[in-house]
């Protein structure tokens, strides 16, 4: 397993973070090495986020794999406790597994699996719970925009030498 390293620039400077985050993009591209990026700050920058990227969202197909789900298990649960109760059926032209009494079932268990599911999908996108890094700086929360970067050992001094260019104010090492 190779061994990574967190390193947490601090920039006053939104320009020089936007250079330094399309830098870093290019970098990996060629070589590799940058696992992961975030920005901290202590306002809104969709202009910086968008450079850094989306990480892909996965909720909605946890949502429908747990709806999907509860709707067969919620067939199968009905269908099940008529044919188990088969023998003591009235006869008269019944069907056997009657399906219009059965969708209130099926949809009850549709909504409560999907809900599970995308309360877990939701966790499982958030990668909660996690241990926080203990890079952070005070000084983010109150004018300074903090980069996080996750960055492998073959590439440890490249991209702090890279922050360090892009006139960081602090580079802090984990």
């Amino acid at each position: 397993m190779k061994k990574r390293y967190n390193l947490f620039a601090l920039f006053n400077d939104f320009d020089e973070v936007r250079e330094a985050i399309i830098e870093l993009k290019v970098m990996d591209l060629r070589e590799g090495g940058v696992e992961e990026m975030r920005m901290k700050s202590p306002v809104p920058h969709p202009e910086l986020e968008e450079v850094i990227g989306a990480r892909p969202v996965f909720v909605q197909r946890f949502s429908f794999v747990g709806a999907l789900l509860g709707a067969v298990a919620g067939f199968l649960l009905t269908a099940g406790l008529t044919q188990s109760m088969f023998t003591v059926q009235p006869q008269g032209g019944k069907p056997v597994i009657p399906i219009p009494p059965d969708l209130i079932i099926m949809y009850e268990l549709t909504i409560l699996l999907g809900v599970w599911f995308t309360v877990i999908g939701f966790l499982i996108g958030a990668r909660l719970p996690r241990r926080r890094s203990r890079l952070y700086s005070k000084r983010v929360s109150e004018d300074q925009v903090g980069l996080l970067v996750e960055v492998l050992e073959s590439h440890y001094q490249k991209v702090k030498d890279l922050l360090w260019r892009h006139k960081a104010q602090d580079v802090l090492e984990e």
